[in-house]
C-alpha cells in the first residue's frame, strides 16, 4: 500500500499593524511513499544516567613582564607618532579627544 499525502507552503506578510496577513501559496508538495513494515516503539522515560563535564586545565599564561613588554611595544609606534609631531609642531588642537569626538569620527566613515 502506498501512503499518499499533500503539504502547501504559504508565505504570510504581515505585522502588528496591518488588520489581516497577506497569505500567498508558493508551494503545493504531493508525496507518495511505500507504507512501512517498520515497528514504531516509544521511547523509554526512564531516568538517564547524570552527564558529567570535564573541562579542559586553562592554558598557561605569559609571565606578567612578557605581558607588559609586549603592550609597549605595540603602543610605541603611537608614541613615536605623537612625539615626533610635537616636535614638528604639529597643530592637535583641532583634535577632539573626548569619547564622544571619537564616536562621532568614527560614525562618519560608516
Amino acid at each position: 500500500a502506498v501512503v499518499s499525502t499533500q503539504s502547501t507552503g504559504d508565505l504570510i506578510l504581515g505585522d502588528a499593524t496591518l488588520a489581516s496577513a497577506v497569505v500567498t501559496n508558493i508551494a503545493t508538495l504531493t508525496l507518495d511513499l511505500p507504507e512501512s513494515k517498520e515497528v514504531v516503539t516509544v521511547p523509554d522515560k526512564a531516568a538517564k544516567p547524570e552527564i558529567t563535564h570535564v573541562f579542559r586545565q586553562p592554558e598557561k599564561r605569559p609571565p606578567q613582564a612578557i605581558s607588559s613588554l609586549f603592550t609597549g611595544l605595540v603602543l610605541l609606534p603611537a608614541l613615536i607618532v605623537l612625539g615626533v609631531w610635537m616636535k614638528l609642531g604639529a597643530n592637535l588642537s583641532g583634535f577632539s579627544f573626548s569619547l564622544s569626538g571619537l564616536e562621532s569620527s568614527y560614525m562618519g566613515r560608516i
